[in-house]
């Protein structure tokens, strides 16, 4: 029988575990241990960390402008925690109202607003405040 995929939230918070308890064995050996464990652990953290962001990104398009899978984070602020959505390859551009816009959205309380947000495209991207 096939086994479920558990909801979005809780494979984040299990990923995100797996991904402190990964950091804190990077850091315990890092100083000590033969380059090979060092970049064994580091390897490690890394691949839970693209884990991490393919979590947040479940449901994204591909950026409309490069075609490259966006980038998810969470961010906290405070109190507030949200999640990010962008292109690490694109750069900041103008738009056809001639504002500047960044390949990034910032929505919400879950990853599906940030992804909803993004997969509308550029009109609904980071706008950068007007300077002046």
């Amino acid at each position: 029988m096939k086994e479920e995929k558990k909801p979005q939230l809780e494979r984040l918070a299990d990923l995100k575990s797996e991904l402190i308890a990964a950091r804190e064995a990077y850091l315990a050996i890092v100083h000590t241990a033969p380059a090979v464990e060092v970049k064994a652990a580091s390897d490690k953290v890394k691949r839970l960390q693209a884990a991490i962001s393919d979590c947040i990104t479940e449901g994204a398009k591909p950026c409309p402008m490069c075609h490259n899978t966006p980038h998810g984070m969470q961010q906290t602020e405070g109190k507030y925690i949200g999640f990010e959505i962008g292109c690490l390859h694109c750069r900041p551009f103008k738009w056809a109202d001639r504002t500047v816009r960044e390949p990034r959205v910032r929505r919400g309380l879950l990853p599906r607003h940030a992804v909803e947000a993004w997969n509308e495209g550029p009109a609904a991207w980071w706008q950068r405040p007007k300077e002046g």
